[in-house]
């Protein structure tokens, strides 16, 4: 399953590499998920109709993995807002508000 988010579909591995701290690269259009690998910092998005900067980007990752230079540094906060309790616990908030329970906005 995914999770999709504007015009965008979010496959479910998305949220598992980004909680496995490696180095990710996508290749398609430019919107949330570049947004999502930016914030993350685990990685970039090359867009699908650029031949020539998927294949320098390709050359690059491959000198940088060669030179043991593609480690991330992620953002944990940024990526713990995906997990699974953490998005439970938003929507438990926002069913309360709709029904208008009191203490919603406390938690």
């Amino acid at each position: 399953g995914g999770r999709k988010i504007a015009n965008q579909q979010f496959p479910g591995k998305f949220f598992e590499y980004l909680n496995a701290q490696k180095f990710i690269l996508a290749i398609g259009k430019r919107g949330e998920i570049a947004t999502a690998l930016e914030n993350s910092r685990c990685g970039i998005l090359v867009p699908y109709d650029d031949a020539t900067a998927i294949r320098e980007t390709f050359n690059d990752l491959l000198k940088r993995k060669r030179a043991n230079q593609l480690a991330v540094t992620p953002d944990r906060d940024f990526i713990a807002r995906y997990e699974y309790r953490n998005l439970t616990g938003d929507l438990v908030r926002v069913l309360e508000k709709a029904i208008g329970k009191k203490d919603a906005a406390k938690r």
